[in-house]
């Protein structure tokens, strides 16, 4: 997959609410981090996200693509092969996907962690 859509997914990712995206040293890939739980892992060959079991298993048989997540818990997350899915799956598509994952870790997110991410938007409406 080409530089220029992996930054674009990058970017999106960046731009989610209290979302964070950095290089991990350790596990050698991109963190898409929120309150301190990942909501992605990106490296050279995976983009690999959260969804729904059930969900998981029809977007396997959909996309010869996507595989059980790589190094994760297979039932809760996919990966995405990025030089296979490139020209086959859009951007649209892997930011709904990446926005699906984010929403999965955020719904499991302590009721204190949500409050405080709703007062800091109050005090910052233009952020």
């Amino acid at each position: 997959m080409d530089f220029e859509f992996k930054k674009e997914i990058i970017d999106f990712g960046k731009d989610l609410p209290n979302a964070k995206v950095y290089w991990r040293n350790d596990w050698q890939l991109l963190y898409f981090d929120l309150a301190g739980h990942f909501f992605a892992l990106m490296n050279q060959k995976y983009l690999t996200f959260k969804n729904l079991p059930s969900t998981n298993i029809e977007l396997r048989e959909v996309y010869p693509f996507i595989i059980p997540g790589f190094h994760v818990n297979k039932k809760h997350w996919n990966s995405i092969i990025l030089d296979e899915a490139q020209g086959k799956i859009s951007l649209i598509e892997l930011q709904g996907l990446l926005k699906g994952s984010y929403k999965c870790v955020y719904n499991q997110l302590p009721k204190k962690t949500k409050l405080q991410f709703l007062s800091s938007l109050k005090k910052n409406p233009n952020e």
